[in-house]
């Protein structure tokens, strides 16, 4: 793998105390960062990487540099352009990275088939004028009330976040399979929706209406926010609900 080291930086993670209690904890990562155009990996076919995968990065190059410029209108076609190639990136980052590879071979197997984000991902997007050029992943491991731990750490990752910072475009992919039985008021918690505190990011997928961009800026510190913002409903989730979940593990 190719990369760039960056500075040691700041995210919010779900860690279990020695008591068994689980805990939101700050903690410090240090990583290959690598550049987007960087990022290699052998996961997909001839096809696909000369196909479809090849022409959503030429459709969207034009996208991202009209946004990159000024003022515009991002119309809902123009958000599932978008969304569609913050999926395909974020997952490939994936395999790219896949000791904190979020995804499941049925979230993969969607995009394949449809070559659109798979079922239970939400996509949200900000502006951040002084935002790096950064991809990030993590994957996490729940399990129903009475899951013993060593099951749940074998079992495929549940939950998936990621991060794709460019050219002050800040990308936030959140997915929940839509294989565990939560209750909608537990899912909820755990969309993109509920975890913007700044109010300064917008769907773009689910597509909504016409988005006026660019929106209020994000600071670098609530974009670091945003960034952990999962494992911090995971956490919220253990302390209200703890008949739904008992367990979660972070594999950043």
């Amino acid at each position: 793998r190719r990369g760039r080291y960056v500075d040691d930086y700041p995210i919010n993670v779900t860690k279990q105390d020695t008591d068994g209690t689980w805990r939101a904890v700050q903690d410090l990562r240090s990583d290959k960062a690598p550049g987007i155009q960087e990022i290699q990996v052998k996961c997909v076919c001839a096809g696909c990487n000369g196909g479809w995968m090849s022409e959503l990065e030429t459709e969207v190059i034009p996208l991202i540099n009209e946004m990159s410029l000024g003022s515009t209108q991002i119309i809902p076609v123009a958000q599932t352009l978008l969304a569609r190639w913050a999926s395909k990136t974020v997952m490939m980052y994936g395999q790219y990275r896949p000791e904190t590879n979020g995804f499941t071979s049925a979230a993969y197997r969607i995009v394949y088939e449809t070559q659109q984000p798979p079922t239970g991902m939400d996509i949200h997007l900000g502006w951040c004028s002084q935002a790096m050029t950064v991809l990030w992943t993590d994957g996490l491991r729940i399990g129903a009330h009475g899951t013993p731990i060593e099951s749940i750490l074998s079992s495929e990752p549940a939950l998936a976040s990621g991060f794709v910072g460019l050219e002050g475009l800040c990308l936030f992919v959140n997915w929940v399979s839509p294989e565990i039985d939560l209750p909608l008021n537990a899912r909820s918690q755990l969309s993109g929706a509920a975890l913007d505190s700044s109010r300064k990011i917008h769907r773009i997928w689910p597509t909504s209406t016409t988005l006026a961009w660019p929106p209020k800026e994000m600071s670098e510190r609530q974009v670091r926010r945003a960034m952990g913002s999962q494992s911090r409903a995971v956490q919220r989730l253990l302390t209200l609900s703890p008949e739904v979940i008992t367990s979660s593990e972070n594999q950043g």
